[in-house]
């Protein structure tokens, strides 16, 4: 959800991999793929993130936490890349041995190239996310 009045608002989809050990859920590298759900803008963030539980062992809630960069495609005559960091909080939902379910909230800023009289340096938003992971 876009809180910077550009109306970019993205469905979001990722995919990361990385290392899995006691506390920690991910420390590892990620890909996204962001459209926007009007003007037909597209941001690529590529990221290091970190993930890790409030607990040893089977914990409620993890903190999650991704920096990187972002391609973003504003419109068919301007590209740009930018900062991209996301800081959130999650809950585990269902999960076995090898598969887990989480609901995750977060802050998530995007740089941009103002291409416009009118248009912010950055967009400031809040994503809700449902994941499954392997």
């Amino acid at each position: 959800i876009d809180f910077s009045s550009t109306e970019s608002s993205c469905f979001d989809i990722d995919i990361y991999g990385g290392y899995r050990h006691g506390v920690i859920q991910v420390l590892g590298l990620g890909v996204g793929l962001h459209p926007s759900f009007s003007h037909n803008r597209r941001f690529i963030p590529i990221y290091a993130m970190f993930r890790c539980n409030s607990k040893p062992g089977r914990s409620l809630c993890f903190a999650d936490a991704k920096v990187g960069m972002s391609i973003n495609e504003l419109n068919a005559m301007n590209h740009n890349t930018g900062l991209y960091a996301s800081a959130g909080i999650g809950f585990n939902l269902w999960q076995t041995r090898r598969v887990k379910t989480h609901a995750l909230i977060a802050y998530n800023y995007t740089g941009i190239k103002p291409f416009a009289i009118y248009t912010d340096k950055a967009l400031h938003g809040v994503s809700i996310r449902i994941g499954v992971t392997f």
